[in-house]
């Protein structure tokens, strides 16, 4: 068969033409939700950095579209490093809100810089094990229920502009925590005793509800927008990807809540 714009041949599994960009199968979903319609433009110069992540919140469909065709940039990992940044933050946050008033012990320079430091390099281990479970699950998934042969290198790093809105799911994160978290006494001597402060402070209900901000965007909002990325890399049914996407993202979400010390988890104060 021939595509009906531009005569160019098509097979019948082909959701669009790669020479004119139309949509060639209009699925029920995307007429239903007009968030997962497919993107049709003629080839242009690509978008800028600030663009694309611009349009990855008002537009993903054209975000990605843009991306797949020209995987230029690294969003990812100037995302990635935002994320760790605004991870570190909250580390300052958790050292504000000790009460030094019962112990010889008072708020400095240096402890909010340590506790930069240390929830930095926390960061750097949740956000990169958060990322790279995500892809690496997203990936097998997708490999199976859509029948594709990944491609690794091109699919991570266009997947990883979609991480871009959960900087939004972050900044809350910590908003949610500065306003609501109360103060913690500190009666512990040194480092230890900080640390266990916090930690405890972990467990307090504004923590929960913090979370579970985080974790509607990492492993809800966060999946659609793959799922979308993946049906542009590969010319896949919209359907499919999302069910793929969704199921993943569920999974990710319960071991989430197992491991958060929130939820009463023991790896990530």
């Amino acid at each position: 068969m021939r595509c009906p714009n531009c005569g160019n041949e098509v097979s019948s599994r082909q959701y669009t033409c790669v020479v004119c960009g139309i949509e060639l199968i209009t699925e029920r979903l995307e007429e239903i939700i007009p968030f997962f319609k497919r993107h049709e433009e003629r080839w242009r110069k690509p978008m800028s950095l600030l663009e694309r992540f611009k349009f990855m919140i008002i537009n993903p469909s054209k975000a990605f579209w843009d991306i797949t065709h020209k995987p230029k940039g690294n969003g990812g990992g100037l995302t990635f490093l935002l994320s760790i940044v605004l991870y570190g933050f909250l580390g300052m946050v958790m050292y504000g809100k000790m009460d030094f008033s019962a112990s010889v012990y008072s708020s400095t320079i240096a402890g909010f810089f340590g506790m930069f430091l240390l929830f930095f390099l926390i960061g750097i281990v949740f956000i990169g094990l958060t990322w790279g479970f995500s892809l690496l699950a997203q990936t097998i998934v997708a490999k199976y229920s859509l029948n594709i042969l990944p491609e690794w290198g091109k699919q991570g790093t266009i997947l990883a502009w979609s991480y871009f809105p959960s900087l939004i799911g972050i900044a809350i994160h910590l908003l949610i925590i500065s306003i609501g978290l109360p103060k913690v006494p500190y009666t512990g001597g040194g480092t230890f005793g900080v640390n266990l402060a916090a930690h405890f402070a972990a467990h307090n209900g504004v923590f929960i509800a913090a979370d579970v901000v985080l974790m509607g965007f990492f492993f809800g909002y966060i999946p659609i927008l793959q799922a979308i990325g993946i049906r542009e890399i590969y010319d896949k049914s919209t359907t499919k990807s999302l069910i793929g996407s969704v199921a993943t993202g569920i999974v990710l979400a319960i071991v989430f809540i197992t491991t958060r010390t929130s939820f009463g988890g023991t790896l990530f104060a």
